[in-house]
């Protein structure tokens, strides 16, 4: 898993390897979660699809007849951790290449900046 990948493109394909999901059923279920956040794949960043993981996934699995869908989408987060790790880093965000080229962490995570 290298950090070139997007984070929708290595949950997705994490989601498919942990379960009997096809490539397109995991990222449609992946697509849907999101959209019911209100969240982009462009735009997801580590905090973003853990709470997508951790509180959307489960049950659209387990919908979707995936067994023990908790502990799927427990092991992709470790997984996506342990890539984190490995690299020093997520995969990148178009928000984050954007704030790097200007300079920039980005926004403050309770979404105020600092002066």
């Amino acid at each position: 898993m290298s950090v070139e990948r997007s984070l929708f493109e290595l949950t997705a394909d994490l989601l498919e390897r942990h379960t009997e999901l096809d490539r397109l059923e995991a990222r449609g279920a992946l697509r849907l979660a999101l959209k019911d956040a209100g969240l982009r794949s462009e735009a997801l960043g580590r905090r973003e699809i853990d709470a997508v993981l951790r509180k959307l996934m489960p049950e659209r699995l387990a919908r979707m007849g995936v067994p023990d869908a908790a502990s799927v989408c427990e092991r992709a987060l470790s997984q996506i951790a342990r890539a984190a790790a490995r690299t020093g880093s997520a995969p990148e965000t178009d928000r984050d290449r954007i704030f790097r080229r200007l300079g920039d962490d980005g926004p403050e995570p309770d979404g105020e900046s600092v002066q």
